[in-house]
């Protein structure tokens, strides 16, 4: 296959003379990692053959899976991913006789391998088209005009890389609000099958104790296979296990998708997410986990049916615990502040900066200010719509059957509602889900219930207008149980039959829960407005803000993480949590079997255990300093969501580790990083090798890994 020749000059003033500002810190653009020191810090292989612009390098290996990366590991593509990141498909395709979570999954042959939902993107090439998204923009359109002639320029630019590369995704991403925009080529494969899932006793060993924590103690590691039209696709590049493992100190480096962070947001951005958006979110999230869970404890299938939703929701609700206690107990929050102080001191000290940014830090400070005080009041509404499947379904008939009453022909609403179905369709899916109409009346009624708290400034009209002046619990639960007994959208099997078999019969429906929505609808777009045209004051301001710190940093400026490619290094390291307590960066079996006399989350199957405790592994696999097999690793590499299932590098560029998680104190990486206390966690490929000889039998996979003893 000819290799496509990468063109990208992207930030290039600011590379003139970039350095990082602590030299492990940073989630580079593959075209900065030759501006850093990498041969001193560790590395023993060209950066070539990290990143070539036009040849075959490590970072052909690489793939974005869904929200998580995977990296190749054969020339019959393989992919090697978390655990977590193929849970999802493992739940879709388990039932109550065939439940793949719990106990695992192995195709024994191709031809067994399990078709999933899931899709790979593979990062062929990216350029700058900064200049070409931002022509005809100037400082004096408002946001509005900015926006549309911005979406105008990416829709072009987008539609003319598309005819030139008919075969291939493209996607240009913002890199800094109104100022950089990158144009990615993805090859996209959409045929993804499931190979391999350790149980989940074993993949998930230690469960929602240990999430987010070290010392950790499970496999999470997953194996995929991508197809091309029907046969094994033939990756440009794949990675080399490495069976020997690397120590306490070594060089490490990850390749990676890491998500959103937000490291150049102002100190007022971040004092909204920890005053505002990470309480609410963790607190909301913990009441629907304990609700769905008692719903369920009874049932085995429901457990199957909720296994991936409260997995997810427990994963947000503790990282955002996490980032309230490391913002609470680490200065992030004092040095914004500060930074924000010396910002505002650097526009004023000379008189061309103050001419042409005066007033743009105060007035940021001041729309966040707004934001913060309306905050709760927009997220219980707002939640309306993302958790209350019933009255999202409502609200979507209502925002459907607008549009038809302007439509005078029944003939013509049909055919544009059946030429429409499936876009209609995705649309209704996204929040049209309750796993049980007991559980979405108790979400509508607590989250009322939640409104009336509220201060009396800023507390939502609908109260009096759904239940009169004087409002009460007891008012709220007769009130949405009368709608629940009228509605007839609480059992979705029903309504999507009749969507299906009637698409005109289902958006002419009539139910008083629809009268309800369409009172909240009114109320909350005066809202939502209100916040667009804040948020909108704000992003046109941010490319000021940006300009402002680039200035005062003097070009040590790596842009925030965006879901695309970037490299990171630094070491094996231990750290000090908390006064007088060093963790160390290795955890071994020994652990997982101290751990699994508690039961519960640290249950493991007779077998299993007896696996640990009697066999003896190779050789090969076994830390000789601890006479036994290393299950997870700690290191001080700047990673944040999405970098789950990214592989871990040795010096040499071979694999020694499949990341899948932070520290507790280091889930606020997404503000900042820190030497300190920013750790990341892999499962040792020592142990996703033992796990696979011993536990999972897979000869065929460790053959075609070339790592079988």
């Amino acid at each position: 296959m000819k290799v496509l020749k990468i063109f990208f000059s992207l930030f290039i003033f600011l590379l003139i003379s970039f350095k990082p500002a602590n030299p492990e810190e940073g989630m580079f653009l593959l075209n900065q990692i030759e501006k850093l020191n990498l041969s001193a810090a560790g590395l023993k292989i060209p950066v070539s053959d990290v990143y070539n612009p036009s040849g075959i390098s490590l970072i052909d290996a690489l793939v974005r899976i869904d929200g998580c990366t995977g990296s190749f590991v054969s020339d019959e593509g393989l992919i090697i991913t978390n655990h977590h990141c193929a849970f999802g498909a493992a739940a879709a395709l388990s039932s109550k006789d065939n439940n793949y979570i719990d106990n695992g999954f192995y195709a024994t042959n191709k031809e067994n391998e399990a078709k999933t939902m899931m899709t790979c993107k593979i990062t062929q090439s990216y350029r700058d088209v900064s200049e070409l998204v931002l022509n005809g923009v100037n400082d004096k359109m408002n946001n509005d005009e900015k926006n549309k002639i911005i979406n105008a320029n990416i829709d072009a630019i987008i539609a003319d890389e598309s005819k030139k590369n008919p075969k291939l995704k493209i996607e240009i991403s913002q890199m800094s609000i109104g100022k950089f925009y990158t144009l990615f080529r993805y090859k996209i494969l959409n045929d993804i099958r499931l190979v391999y899932v350790p149980p989940r006793t074993v993949g998930e060993f230690g469960g929602e104790s240990d999430n987010w924590v070290w010392p950790r103690h499970n496999a999470d590691f997953s194996f995929l296979r991508a197809y091309e039209n029907g046969v094994p696709y033939k990756p440009k590049k794949f990675l080399k296990i490495n069976k020997n493992g690397v120590k306490e100190n070594d060089f490490v480096f990850i390749l990676g998708y890491p998500g959103r962070t937000f490291r150049h947001q102002p100190y007022s951005f971040l004092a909204y997410q920890k005053d505002n958006v990470l309480p609410f979110i963790s607190e909301w999230y913990q009441f629907k986990i304990n609700s769905t869970e008692e719903w369920a404890k009874d049932d085995p299938s429901r457990k199957i049916q909720i296994a991936s939703y409260v997995k997810s929701l427990a994963n947000t609700a503790k990282n955002y615990r996490g980032k309230i206690q490391g913002l609470n107990r680490t200065d992030v929050v004092k040095l914004k502040n500060e930074e924000n102080l010396k910002l505002k001191q650097f526009v004023n000290s000379n008189a061309e900066l103050k001419s042409k940014y005066n007033g743009v830090l105060e007035d940021i400070e001041m729309l966040f200010n707004k934001n913060s005080e309306v905050a709760k009041r927009d997220m219980l509404m707002g939640e309306l719509y993302n958790s209350v499947g019933t009255f999202y379904a409502a609200y979507f008939i209502n925002s459907q059957k607008t549009y038809l009453d302007n439509l005078s022909d029944k003939n013509e609403k049909i055919e544009i509602l059946n030429k429409n179905k499936e876009i209609l369709k995705k649309n209704l899916q996204t929040y049209y889900k309750i796993y049980g109409p007991e559980l979405d009346e108790l979400y509508l009624k607590t989250l009322l219930k939640k409104m009336t708290k509220l201060p009396e400034n800023i507390k939502p009209q609908i109260l009096e207008k759904v239940l009169g002046n004087n409002y009460n619990d007891e008012k709220i639960d007769k009130f949405v149980e009368k709608l629940y007994r009228k509605s007839k959208l609480k059992n979705t099997k029903s309504s999507w039959e009749m969507f299906e078999k009637d698409i005109y019969k289902f958006f002419k429906q009539k139910e008083p829960m629809m009268d309800f929505a369409k009172t909240v609808e009114n109320e909350f777009r005066r809202y939502s407005n209100e916040k667009v045209e804040r948020d909108g004051k704000i992003a046109v301001l941010m490319p000021k803000f940006t300009e402002i710190k680039m200035k005062f940093y003097e070009n040590t400026f790596i842009p925030d993480a965006n879901s695309t490619l970037r490299f990171t290094y630094g070491h094996v390291k231990g750290f000090t949590p908390r006064d007088g307590e060093y963790n160390k960066p290795f955890t071994y079996i020994k652990g997982i079997i101290e751990k699994s006399v508690l039961g519960g989350d640290y249950n493991v199957q007779t077998n299993i255990l007896s696996i640990y405790q009697n066999i003896q592994p190779a050789d090969v696999l076994v830390d000789k300093t601890h006479n036994d097999v290393p299950v997870a690793i700690l290191y001080d590499l700047d990673t944040t969501g999405g970098n789950s299932g990214s592989p871990v590098l040795d010096a040499e560029g071979n694999l020694i580790a499949v990341n899948f998680d932070r520290a507790f104190t280091a889930t606020i990486n997404d503000y900042a990083w820190n030497e300190s206390y920013s750790r990341s966690i892999g499962v040792d490929a020592r142990f996703v090798l033992y796990v696979m000889k011993y536990i999972g039998n897979t000869e065929r996979l460790l053959n075609e890994v070339s790592c079988n003893f």
